[in-house]
């Protein structure tokens, strides 16, 4: 289940309805694109944090070491270890997959800046976490956090996603 939580109280209940319904469905093919998470991604719990400049620069600070507020945070609860059950079948532990902080300034910012819709932008920060909270680090890896987030941009029509805007001119 995906829990969105507007710290800033800035968003009207029928945009934060509407946000749920466009966010479950980016899961929904999340899922679908990424067969070897569905389990996870269909059934785990994620928290969504919508928050102020000056609580996502608080956890930057605090958990990253980076004196700035940036954009999106994720902080997966457990590793994503599969367990098999006496079926012989993948399992995970009961436990939330992890939690997703936007910085809905920021976020309001760049879908301005980009000319899209503020629902774009949150889905593409959202998506950006979610690979995050599955083990992908494109500081790290060799292309497959990007791929796979290009992969479900074009599968959703979004726009332009985080990791290409850095390296478009």
């Amino acid at each position: 289940m995906l829990q969105i939580i507007d710290s800033t109280q800035k968003l009207d209940s029928s945009f934060l309805q509407a946000l749920q319904a466009r966010l479950q469905a980016a899961l929904e093919q999340a899922a679908a694109s990424l067969a070897t998470h569905a389990p996870t991604l269909l059934h785990k719990d994620i928290e969504l944090l919508l928050c102020s400049k000056e609580y996502m620069h608080s956890l930057n600070v605090d958990f990253m070491g980076k004196d700035y507020a940036t954009d999106v945070l994720s902080f997966p609860l457990a590793p994503l270890d599969f367990a098999r059950d006496s079926s012989g079948l993948d399992f995970m532990p009961e436990v939330p997959l992890g939690s997703i902080a936007i910085n809905l300034p920021l976020a309001q910012m760049i879908s301005e800046q980009y000319h899209h819709s503020l629902y774009d932008e949150l889905c593409l920060l959202f998506l950006h976490g979610l690979l995050h909270l599955l083990g992908f680090d494109h500081e790290r890896d060799n292309g497959e956090h990007r791929a796979l987030e290009s992969k479900l941009i074009a599968s959703l029509a979004l726009p332009n996603g985080l990791i290409d805007r850095t390296l478009l001119p």
